[in-house]
C-alpha cells in the first residue's frame, strides 16, 4: 500500500532521555557483552540494591507506605446481584 502525503514524513527529534538512566544502561550493557553476557553476583547484587533504593526512594517520595496485604472491598455495588463470578 503506499500513501501520497502533502509533506514529507520528518522523523521527531528524541527526546531527553536521561532521567530514565539510559547512559547507565547502555554503560551495563557494553560491560555485560564484554564478559559474554554472564553476570557475576557481585553485579546482581549491587543492581537488586540499585533497585531497592529506586523503590524505597518513590516510596517515600509519596508518603505511602508499602502495603502488604490486599485491602479489602472498598466500594459495594448495589447490582452485585446480577453479576457473578464463575471460576
Amino acid at each position: 500500500m503506499t500513501v501520497e502525503m502533502e509533506e514529507p514524513f520528518v522523523w521527531p527529534e528524541q527526546p531527553d532521555l536521561t532521567p530514565w538512566g539510559q547512559k547507565t544502561r547502555r554503560t551495563e550493557m557494553h560491560k555485560e557483552a564484554a564478559t559474554g553476557g554472564a553476570k557475576s553476583p557481585k553485579r546482581e547484587r549491587e543492581a537488586a540494591s540499585k533497585l531497592r533504593e529506586q523503590a524505597r526512594k518513590l516510596l517515600e517520595k509519596g508518603q505511602r507506605r508499602w502495603e502488604r496485604r490486599r485491602p479489602g472491598k472498598l466500594t459495594a455495588n448495589d447490582e452485585r446481584d446480577k453479576f457473578a463470578i464463575k471460576a
